[in-house]
């Protein structure tokens, strides 16, 4: 853990990766902007890959009207990764070597890690000001203002101390169906952290904005599979590179950046009774298909 600097002399750099944002990218940018306007420098690189729309013009706009903003764009790299935490491991790890090599970077202080597709619309300068309340913090990580989404990358003794999603294909192997498979490893971890009363201390987060010091970043870098080319959360291997060498991450539940985000759509009793009715609709689709459709 590094000494925290005054944040209103301190220097800010966001980073993050972009694909089909382009609904979204100028007025996050905005939003940001807004938020860390108390600093005394703001900086952007962003990495883009894969998009179909017109992310990169808007990039090229956002180059031309923002100072210090900087991107890089990879094109159509589906074809060498084909994995999409593993695009996203890539993407991540181009900005985590600029930050390591960059000049531009050399005298930034905390580093942004931020998503472009509309989840920080209730960040702001309050929320993350909260931040130096307290001192004893290498990554502080956004929560809703309602159910927390990103339990993917979670990962906390009580509250979701593995894999979601691999939780979710073991119990449907043991014959759980897809509703409560989902709800017992998925939606029952999605809890509203802005109610807690402490920061929670975590191995792993992100939440769609997380703070990381400078040196805390350069820790490690991000791996989007696993050796059986399985999926796994990009977030997790960072994150432990700064755990495994006495680093703290908590999730800051002053810092809000959104409500409610369609990843959580489910999570609350009238968005379970919907996933209920999906789920039931998928399984009469499969066994009409299944019956009826044989050749």
């Amino acid at each position: 853990m590094t000494k925290k600097k005054d944040p209103f002399k301190a220097s800010f750099l966001v980073v993050g990766t972009a694909r089909n944002c382009s609904d979204t990218l100028i007025k996050d940018i905005h939003i940001i902007r807004k938020a860390l306007s108390f600093s005394s420098s703001i900086s952007f690189f962003i990495v883009e890959s894969d998009s179909s729309d017109d992310t990169n013009v808007k990039l090229e706009k956002c180059k031309k009207e923002f100072p210090n903003f900087l991107y890089k764009s990879f094109g159509n790299i589906k074809t060498k990764y084909p994995l999409r935490t593993e695009r996203i491991a890539f993407c991540r790890n181009k900005y985590l070597e600029e930050i390591k090599s960059n000049k531009n970077f050399i005298n930034i202080d905390y580093v942004c890690v931020v998503d472009f597709d509309g989840v920080n619309n209730l960040l702001d300068k309050k929320g993350i000001l909260s931040c130096w309340q307290r001192t004893d913090w290498d990554v502080c990580c956004a929560c809703q203002k309602g159910p927390y989404y990103d339990v993917f990358a979670l990962r906390q003794e009580f509250l979701s101390p593995n894999d979601c999603w691999e939780q979710r294909d073991f119990l449907m192997k043991q014959g759980f169906s897809k509703f409560r498979a989902t709800y017992n490893s998925v939606y029952s971890r999605m809890l509203n952290y802005s109610k807690f009363k402490n920061w929670i201390k975590v191995d792993s987060a992100f939440g769609g904005f997380a703070l990381y010091t400078i040196d805390s970043i350069k820790k490690g870098i991000y791996v989007g599979k696993k050796n059986n080319h399985k999926e796994i959360c990009e977030h997790i291997s960072l994150n432990k590179s700064i755990i495994d060498t006495g680093g703290f991450i908590y999730i800051n539940p002053f810092l809000i950046n959104n409500k409610r985000t369609t990843h959580s759509r489910f999570a609350s009793l009238f968005g379970l009774f919907k996933f209920l009715i999906f789920c039931i609709l998928e399984e009469k689709k499969f066994f009409k298909k299944f019956f009826f459709n044989q050749k």
